[in-house]
């Protein structure tokens, strides 16, 4: 999460939301960050958000990731949580 945190403007550090679930016995954090995004090496862009989820299971850690102009991430969020609420353990 620091790490996508960082490919953001380093004033948006104040204003992430973090939210945390328990979805099927599995801990997931849920982040929402938006800003001025300047990761994976490419030019800084305004009005950008990245919606990412960490799922914490037993030996790994899984992550899902949506990041583009906030209008379109904003679009996806319901997506986003259906997928989300669709975990299961094998």
């Amino acid at each position: 999460i620091d790490r996508w945190v960082g490919q953001f403007d380093p004033n948006v550090a104040r204003t992430v939301r973090r939210t945390s679930r328990v979805v099927a016995g599995f801990n997931v954090v849920v982040v929402d960050i938006r800003g001025t995004y300047s990761g994976m090496a490419q030019q800084p862009e305004a009005d950008w958000a990245l919606i990412g989820a960490v799922i914490e299971t037993p030996g790994n850690a899984h992550f899902f990731k949506l990041t583009g102009p906030s209008k379109s991430v904003e679009a996806t969020r319901a997506e986003l949580d259906a997928l989300l609420a669709t975990i299961r353990p094998r």
